[in-house]
């Protein structure tokens, strides 16, 4: 064959060709709309989920998990557990006689054993006066009360110190010292003071308990702990970025 008629050979074939129905033509064709949300789709639709007004009440919890939207969790307990063995007694009225007891920033009490960074940090910046004086008439164990003395400090001038680190729990009718028992971490430590544990209880022992442990290393160490994070809150110096902002999440909940 000759170059001419091999040319108009292709050229039919291929016009053959195309006159063929295509392949897709033989399936038909489903069409969707459905988008797959993205993660950042779902956290944002997640983050902007509207909040009721009795919902925002409930988070005035304070909660242990950040990512349960609340700074503390809280804690079921029996009533037999030895770390609230006095925590439900029938001479206060703070505490609900029910299993669950519900955990306050403002009642050292209800604290967990072990804060976290971001619960720490948050209870500092709160600034709360701990070591106020208020009415002990309900304090009463084995025939004695607290005493608004064991707040203060006498000094050899005979001036008197605030002892601000001092704080009563309404709740497990207990002292507690408020740096030890944010600084302080329970399984890390071989002693653990009563003011920083479970609560200074027994009231005939109290000023002895209270001076040994004011005097005590491990209590200075915390109270430098203590101040160092509230200078550093005060002028946002030493905080980890990601730690404010957590800090600052949390806070939308109790407001």
């Amino acid at each position: 064959l000759s170059g001419v008629e091999n040319r108009k050979r292709k050229l039919e074939l291929k016009k053959n060709v195309q006159k063929l129905p295509k392949i897709d033509n033989f399936f038909s064709k489903t069409e969707t709309n459905e988008v797959v949300p993205s993660n950042a789709d779902r956290n944002s639709s997640i983050s902007n989920k509207i909040i009721s007004p009795e919902e925002k009440n409930k988070n005035k919890v304070i909660s242990t998990d950040i990512a349960h939207n609340s700074l503390f969790e809280t804690k079921t307990v029996s009533t037999s557990d030895v770390e609230y063995d006095s925590a439900i007694d029938g001479n206060r009225t703070n505490c609900d006689k029910v299993d669950t007891i519900n955990i306050h920033f403002t009642d050292l009490g209800t604290w967990p054993l072990n804060i976290t960074d971001i619960q720490r940090t948050y209870l500092v910046k709160m600034r709360y006066n701990y070591s106020e004086i208020r009415d002990f008439s309900n304090s009463e164990r084995d025939g004695r009360n607290v005493r608004s003395d064991w707040f203060f400090k006498i000094l050899m001038n005979g001036k008197r110190i605030k002892r601000n680190w001092l704080s009563y729990s309404s709740c497990k009718n207990a002292l507690f010292c408020v740096p030890c028992k944010l600084f302080t971490k329970i399984e890390n430590s071989s002693y653990i003071s009563s003011l920083a544990y479970t609560g200074l209880t027994n009231w005939k022992k109290a000023t002895e308990k209270i001076l040994l442990h004011e005097n005590s290393p491990i209590h200075k160490k915390n109270v430098c702990s203590w101040t160092s994070l509230e200078m550093a809150l005060n002028h946002c110096e030493g905080i980890d970025k990601e730690l404010q902002n957590s800090i600052r999440k949390e806070e939308s909940h109790w407001k």
